[in-house]
């Protein structure tokens, strides 16, 4: 009967034909020869070190098998644990003389990630197991085995499956489930079976017409070709007679060798290994998951030479490197090929909403010369997948670190908007462009079958501009990569009608022939602000906190290390610790550990890094200052910014203060120079205007000083703040309260550490204060404090703060948060109406609605900002300044901070505890440039730096002539003596500045974020310790300097 005839019923048959669920009726259940019995071990024994219960400690190769007796007999079904426990087997066979000839494969089943090794300690192959797409429970020991030989292995079992240990099925209701410490995983099989090459075949011929006929159209020539094809193949199988399989695939073969005509959409395909550096694992299972992941690439390379596995995040090789010597030595070798392929240039695969812009130059300078050092090549790529939203910055910080494309697919997830574009050039703020593609795949975890090829092609949306895409396939995230199957799968279809043409080839070789062959690109300028995920802007407060403080103390570290290493040749520059340290830092700023997203044991090991990190840091302050001044008593200032500054200070043991702290420290106002020093007696300032005062009138609470005039309640709310330099004007919209405390019911959809979600501010509760104090009267300071109570189990102290010098007002606070589902905000109602509010991002600030006029302007209910953000109108405008926090919101006239969140998913922990940070409000006349807020933002996160000793710098180290330039890192060289200096413009326009410097310099190089020089920049001149160079809006200008 013709397959046309009942074209439905075929279809199910070959449904049924080729599914797992019935291996009686198809080759799923003759993979492996029934004529050859499967083999048990000869010996089986296995050691388990002692290790600590809530994260992963372990033991190289060479330690765990050094000593044949700490293993011990052991057998199948037995259970292991707990949660990130790790147990070495020993593993031997004898294989018959009667498999002369025979593919053989040792499958292993332990429910959890393993590591196999040859007894040199090679890894050879890693194992999952499980019941999902991406169980390795397999590995080729031979094609055509000898017979009689005895095999041995050693088998490295980590308790933890692919996606970490999480309680139940490791996913809950609100996305990853918490740890659950006490998981006991089972060996279930430890086997060698004789492989049949040619079932497997076979049977994924027929698993590619299946799927080509249950996706293509039904009215399709094609799938009705297929169905055809597949049904003579059925009734030509016969289950019990290998020799009808040759006829089989004969007959297949006729559908398979009809090709594409040569329009036909071309698809790139990379295999690629996500590995999340951490997240629902800690830090050292990655190492792990590194080793495991790139042995199975190794492996599917040496059987497929065409094969191109791309591999990003230069720490993942670091650590490779150091711990696997043998594996990475392979992987060397497979760069020399071409199918090892280093990608992104960066150390690890950061986020790009919350580090600053010298974290992103650091990221890409240290990936790319850890590239170019052991492979011989820097990345022409920044690969990101996986990030919760992308800077408008990068565009030029990418061409600055001499990478040509971008890749990425995370925006495909965009909660209200689709993204309009998979293959356009995106420009930053500063105009530069850059040639960026998303996979049509809309993942990096493509599969590499029918379905992911035909949706690939039906969702690319550049079709007219061009016919060249990019597929990345394997399986990713917790690791593992391509399974050998999608390989096979590929190279089946690879020139098959019905189907895009698919070649694998890397992700430059991709972008070559993209330039080729696109026409007329779209430009899409600004942020790639991604509509989901927002929720880690906020979660995990104290680590978002300790990365500001760590890029702020490498700033200065770097900035006084130079002035030492210059005054003193005694003095050398820290450089390996400092790599170290930055290291450190940039580690954490993975994608997954600074958004707040991660399990509770990798904020543990976090917060040990941030704990080396400072305490590091600030011996190495302290010694560059130790050695440039001279031994005093005296208390010694130091202003590493660039423009002078007038604080207050407070100073422990002083005796002569004008005033005091409730805690007995002496108050000055001092001013010191820019990137200059001065003794406490010189820096002082005697004329304290008309100081600061605070008093109660009423029922209110008023703090004064000659700028401005802020009244509270006795519940903590700002009643009024009157700025008396502009015509006494009122700057909080009349009838309404600032300083308003809102906690927002928290329950997003899913991914709970990830998210908030838009219906939150449906639900509020203002939160009242109480016991409210003045704790100091001027004439330096003026202070009050409010208590207020959040909850039964939360309390907030705040203590707000005027002083004499400044109309900034300070908020300090002190909060214990023990709360379930909920969200910490303040907001300040304004008496300013303006339709945009500005943010300030990486090198620039960001403009954004305050309407909700459209979906793209709903999506931006919460967004990221750093030091500040600002809402003005024409003439007059306030600034809300942080010191640790990321997540904003203006609606209308009401611009609110985010403060604290509470989820419970992956980390119940999140936030709970003890909490201190500080914002400010800022009333300013003119724009937010002019009114000298950028310079504020840095002032409010960069103290002056404190010491004791003698003066060392009196002149300025550095001056500029435009106040719209930042000077923002000083350091030595990466590759000599000579120093580097980085600035930017900061204001948004066009101009020039000159530099000028007390140094000895003799000669000046523009060059790039690695430190080379570019033809695309012009050259600069330093004349009598002066250059001078043009600008453009937001521009990243580097300059070194020959001494």
């Amino acid at each position: 009967m013709q397959s046309g005839k009942h074209s439905e019923v075929t279809a199910n048959r070959l449904s049924i034909f080729t599914s797992a669920d019935k291996k009686e009726a198809n080759l799923f259940g003759r993979l492996y020869k029934p004529e050859f019995q499967k083999l048990n071990p000869s010996v089986l024994s296995v050691y388990s070190p002692s290790s600590p219960k809530e994260t992963v400690v372990y033991s190289l190769f060479k330690d765990a098998t050094a000593s044949k007796e700490n293993f011990k007999s052991t057998s199948i079904n037995q259970q292991f644990g707990p949660s990130w426990s790790t147990h070495w087997f020993y593993l031997e066979f004898e294989v018959p003389k009667e498999w002369k000839g025979e593919e053989i494969h040792l499958l292993w089943d332990c429910e959890s990630e393993a590591l196999l090794y040859d007894l040199n300690g090679k890894p050879l192959q890693a194992f999952l197991g499980s019941n999902g797409e991406d169980r390795r429970a397999e590995y080729i020991i031979s094609d055509s085995i000898s017979g009689g030989e005895k095999l041995k292995f050693y088998v490295e079992m980590s308790c933890t499956a692919m996606f970490g240990n999480g309680k139940g099925n490791g996913w809950g209701g609100f996305g990853p489930s918490p740890t659950d410490l006490d998981k006991k995983f089972t060996l279930k099989q430890a086997e060698v079976a004789v492989f049949d090459r040619l079932a497997y075949e076979t049977l994924q011929e027929f698993v590619i017409l299946h799927d080509l006929v249950k996706l293509l159209p039904k009215e399709s020539l094609r799938r009705a070709q297929a169905l055809t094809i597949a049904n003579k193949a059925m009734n030509l199988f016969d289950y019990s007679n290998r020799n009808t399989w040759q006829n089989v695939r004969k007959e297949m073969s006729n559908f398979f060798s009809v090709k594409n005509s040569e329009s036909q959409h071309r698809i790139s395909a990379v295999g690629h290994c996500h590995i999340d550096t951490a997240w629902l694992w800690p830090y050292s299972e990655t190492m792990r998951k590194c080793a495991r992941s790139w042995a199975n690439q190794l492996r599917i390379a040496e059987r497929h030479p065409d094969y191109v596995f791309g591999c990003s995040q230069a720490q993942q090789f670091e650590w490779v490197q150091r711990d696997y010597p043998l594996l990475y030595q392979e992987i060397k070798e497979s760069v020399k090929k071409g199918q090892f392929v280093p990608l992104g240039g960066t150390w690890v695969e950061m986020d790009c909403n919350l580090p600053n812009g010298e974290s992103f130059c650091r990221q890409f300078l240290y990936g790319q010369r850890f590239f170019k050092q052991e492979f011989g090549k820097q990345c022409v790529e920044f690969w990101l997948p996986d990030t919760f939203g992308y800077s408008a910055q990068l565009p030029q910080i990418i061409k600055e670190s001499e990478i040509k494309y971008f890749v990425t697919q995370k925006l495909s997830w965009a909660q209200f908007n689709k993204f309009p574009h998979q293959t356009f050039y995106w420009e930053g703020l500063d105009g530069t462009r850059v040639l960026t593609h998303f996979p049509p795949t809309d993942t990096y975890n493509a599969q590499a079958n029918v379905k992911d090829t035909l949706f690939h092609l039906e969702n690319f949306k550049e079709k007219e501009r061009s016919n060249e895409s990019l597929m990345v396939f394997g399986h990713g995230d917790g690791g593992g990569g391509p399974l050998m199957s999608m390989v096979e799968n590929l190279e089946k279809m690879k020139n098959v009608d019905g189907l895009p043409i698919v070649e694998m080839r890397s992700p430059e070789l991709f972008f070559d022939r993209l330039l080729k062959d696109a026409e007329d690109l779209a430009v899409w300028s600004g942020e790639l602000y991604f509509e989901y995920h927002r929720g880690t802007y906020t979660s995990q407060a104290n680590n978002k906190l300790w990365n500001r403080r760590s890029e702020f103390l490498l700033r200065d570290i770097e900035l006084t290390s130079v002035l030492a290493s210059l005054k003193s040749k005694d003095f050398k520059y820290p450089t390996q610790e400092l790599d170290r340290i930055w290291k450190l830092v940039l580690l954490n700023q993975f994608h997954d550990v600074i958004p707040g997203s991660s399990i509770n044991a990798v904020y543990r090991d976090s917060d040990a890094h941030y704990s080396d990190i400072l305490t590091s840091g600030k011996q190495l302050l302290n010694s560059s200052l130790h050695s440039l001044s001279s031994p005093s008593s005296s208390p010694l200032l130091f202003n590493s910014l660039g423009w002078n500054r007038t604080e207050v200070i407070e100073v422990e043991n002083s005796q002569d203060s004008p005033q005091k702290t409730e805690d007995g420290k002496g108050l000055y106002v001092v001013s010191v120079p820019s990137l200059s020093s001065r003794t406490l007696f010189d820096a002082q300032e005697k004329n304290l205007g008309g100081g600061a005062s605070a008093k109660k009138e009423g029922n209110d609470f008023q703090l004064e000083n000659e700028q401005v005039k802020a009244t509270f309640n006795s519940q903590g709310k700002l009643v009024s703040l009157i700025d008396k330099r502009n015509g006494n004007r009122q700057v909080i919209e009349p009838n309404k309260l600032g300083n308003q405390f809102v906690m927002y019911e928290d329950l997003p959809m899913y991914w709970d550490a990830w998210d908030v979600d838009v219906y939150h501010l449906e639900k509020r509760e203002d939160i009242h204060g109480s016991q409210v104090n003045i704790i100091e009267n001027g004439p330096i300071r003026a202070s009050i404090r409010f208590t207020l109570r959040i909850s039964e189990k939360s309390v907030l102290i705040q203590t707000v703060s005027l002083n004499c010098s400044s109309p900034r007002l300070d908020f300090q606070n002190e909060i214990d948060w023990h709360e379930t589902h909920k969200f910490l905000k303040v907001e300040f109602p304004l008496q300013i109406r303006s339709l945009r509010a500005t943010y300030e991002s990486q090198y620039g600030f960001i403009e954004r609605p305050t309407h909700w006029n459209t979906s793209w302007d709903v999506a931006k209910f919460e967004v990221c900002a750093h030091k500040w953000a600002d809402l003005s109108d024409s003439r007059y405008g306030v600034a809300l300044l942080n010191d640790s926090k990321y997540g904003y919101a203006t609606h209308g006239n009401v611009l609110r901070l985010s403060l604290l969140r509470s989820p419970k998913s992956p980390d119940p922990e999140c936030d709970m505890g003890h909490h201190s940070f500080r914002y400010s409000l800022l009333p300013h006349a003119g724009s937010f440039q002019e009114a000298g807020v950028i310079r504020e933002g840095y002032n409010f996160n960069v103290p002056l730096v404190r010491s004791s000793g003698v003066s060392f710098q009196n002149e300025s180290l550095f001056t500029l002539d435009n106040e719209s330039i930042v000077l923002d890192a000083v350091k030595k060289a990466e590759d000599s003596s000579d120093i580097v200096v980085r600035l930017y413009e900061s204001f948004g326009c066009y101009g020039s500045f000159t530099l000028s410097s007390l140094l000895p310099f003799k000669s000046v190089e523009r060059v790039n974020i690695l430190e080379n020089v570019s033809s695309e920049h012009p050259k600069a001149e330093l004349k009598e310790g002066r250059v001078t160079v043009d600008v453009k809006p937001f521009q990243l200008i580097t300059l070194k300097f020959k001494l």
